[in-house]
């Protein structure tokens, strides 16, 4: 069934990111900045908040390019080779069309599920507890919340999706 494949996938998703150390610890400051952006949008300047948008996605392409290198065995030396590249992508040409949509949809499944779980976890009543627990009165409920919820996001959802969207694509 096309659920045990996606739960499969995920998992193998999750060991590929917690083994690949230098595309994790490019999470950490995508992470950390994600939510100073969340949480200080209200006093940052407007170039302030562009700047740092800037440095989160580019921060992101080099993460996407060291999973694909991990992924496809590359050596980070061959980077800035045309070839390399060719090589890297290759996997997609040999896409199956029918097996690739019924990754696709398992992949919707899994990660519309994994959304759902989070926002039930961190709603706001809990999230103000938890805030009222840890005496953390300087910010609003619902900024902690995009906070919290954007940090986990960016350190474990985005980038484990992403390696799993590499590897339904034939990309490792």
């Amino acid at each position: 069934m096309f659920l045990i494949t996606a739960l499969q996938t995920l998992g193998a998703s999750h060991a590929f990111y917690f083994s690949a150390a230098l595309g994790l610890s490019v999470s950490l400051p995508i992470a950390a900045v994600r939510t100073y952006q969340v949480l200080y949008q209200k006093k940052w300047k407007r170039s302030t908040l562009i700047a740092t948008e800037i440095v989160v996605e580019l921060l992101r392409i080099v993460q996407y390019v060291l999973f694909i290198a991990d992924g496809t065995h590359t050596p980070y030396g061959s980077l800035f080779s045309a070839d390399a590249w060719k090589a890297m992508f290759a996997g997609i040409l040999q896409l199956e069309w029918v097996p690739f949509l019924w990754d696709l949809l398992g992949y919707i499944i899994v990660f519309g599920v994994y959304n759902a779980i989070l926002f039930a976890i961190l709603k706001p009543s809990v999230v103000k507890r938890m805030m009222d627990k840890a005496s953390v009165r300087r910010f609003e409920v619902s900024a902690v919340r995009n906070a919290v919820m954007l940090a986990y996001k960016n350190l474990f959802l985005i980038p484990v999706s992403m390696i799993y969207l590499f590897d339904i694509l034939n990309i490792f």
